[in-house]
């Protein structure tokens, strides 16, 4: 095998960020075919920044694919490729509300009348079933409704979202792994299925670790009534933010007094038996970053480590791309740019010991179309 997934045939029906999901597939050696209308993908004009015709949030969910233009809700021809293209898959992935896809014929049960063995997945805002199945929703009424803005922002001001598009993203790595789950199960029994993927779920499900965390185990009053937090983002030093704790108090007692606040580490606040002992160090915070004023973040997180404390750098994205682990795990890498040449990219978040697939370009519109029905015996 040259990658894990190679000699896997995935068609993508999707469109915008849910693209993610093929993309993965494709990272990871599968073959994946883009099926856009003439229009294309809506995504490729959601700029700027633009990478050539396309716009770079385009080119990053789906690098790797093959396109091919087929105006299959408009010509027999075209929807007769698209047929053939899903008798010959071993995954569908489709992003269509089921009143969309029903009567397309592109839920499961018109898929598997072509192809039996097919695993599909489809990645909508509510899912598959229940009563707001159809409901049409944004990213925006995704987080809004998830409640993940609780996050962000600060107490009696406006609601913030995540720039990020959280739900589709999320959903996407979710419909991945659930696709991968799939195709074991099918080697092991022969007997295909359909993966829902709930958007709305899929940022419920990342939030449950953090609901967990957040409370009192010892007296559960759920995580809406948890003491609230403003975003924690670092102490500032004389070059940037660092994040820091100490689990021991003689490395806390040391790291006071080099810092020439000996007399602190003895206040009842931030005593080892005080419950709230770091809330009140968040409240000591300027005192802190007063003494960090003339000390770098690289010699602070050094010593709090050498101490027994925890210390990492608060990164920027331009800091991160050159942090020594993250160029170890080629968190930045290279790959082909679409039409040639190459760019910048973030990197593969697996390493094998015996296969590594490489990245590969997003496509052109259309620019596999040719091809494709060549394989397909028309011209």
């Amino acid at each position: 095998m040259a990658a894990p997934l190679a000699g896997l045939q995935v068609v993508d029906l999707t469109q915008g960020y849910v693209a993610y999901c093929g993309s993965l597939l494709a990272d990871l050696g599968a073959s994946v075919i883009k099926v856009e209308t003439p229009d294309g993908d809506y995504q490729r004009r959601l700029g700027p920044p633009f990478l050539g015709d396309d716009a770079a949030a385009f080119v990053a969910v789906n690098r790797g694919k093959r396109s091919v233009v087929l105006d299959w809700q408009g010509q027999d021809q075209a929807r007769e490729h698209l047929t053939e293209l899903v008798r010959r898959a071993d995954a569908v992935i489709t992003d269509f509300y089921p009143d969309e896809a029903e009567p397309a014929g592109l839920d499961y049960a018109g898929i598997s009348r072509i192809n039996p063995q097919v695993i599909h997945c489809s990645i909508t805002p509510f899912g598959d079933t229940g009563p707001d199945r159809n409901k049409r929703a944004t990213e925006l009424e995704i987080q809004g409704i998830s409640g993940l803005w609780r996050y962000l922002g600060s107490y009696k001001e406006a609601p913030i979202r995540h720039g990020v598009p959280m739900a589709a993203m999320c959903a996407s790595i979710f419909g991945c792994q659930a696709l991968i789950a799939a195709l074991a199960h099918r080697n092991r029994t022969g007997v295909a299925q359909h993966v829902g993927v709930s958007q709305l779920g899929a940022l419920l499900t990342m939030q449950t670790v953090q609901f967990v965390s957040e409370s009192e185990p010892d007296e559960w009053i759920g995580h809406c009534l948890s003491p609230y937090r403003e975003p924690n983002r670092g102490y500032q030093t004389k070059d940037r933010a660092i994040l820091w704790d100490f689990m021991e108090d003689d490395g806390f007692r040391t790291f006071c007094a080099e810092i020439g606040l000996a007399g602190l580490a003895d206040d009842p606040r931030i005593a080892r038996t005080n419950p709230s002992r770091w809330q009140n160090v968040e409240i000591l915070r300027p005192t802190f970053e007063e003494a960090f004023r003339d000390r770098s973040a690289d010699d602070l997180v050094a010593r709090v480590r050498e101490l027994g404390g925890n210390a990492v750098p608060y990164h920027t994205f331009e800091s991160l791309s050159r942090d020594p682990q993250a160029l170890v795990m080629d968190l930045v890498t290279t790959a082909p740019k679409p039409g040639g040449g190459q760019m910048q990219t973030i990197g593969l978040p697996w390493e094998f010991s015996e296969t590594q697939p490489g990245l590969g370009a997003a496509p052109r519109l259309g620019e596999h179309t040719n091809a494709v029905l060549a394989e397909l015996g028309s011209s």
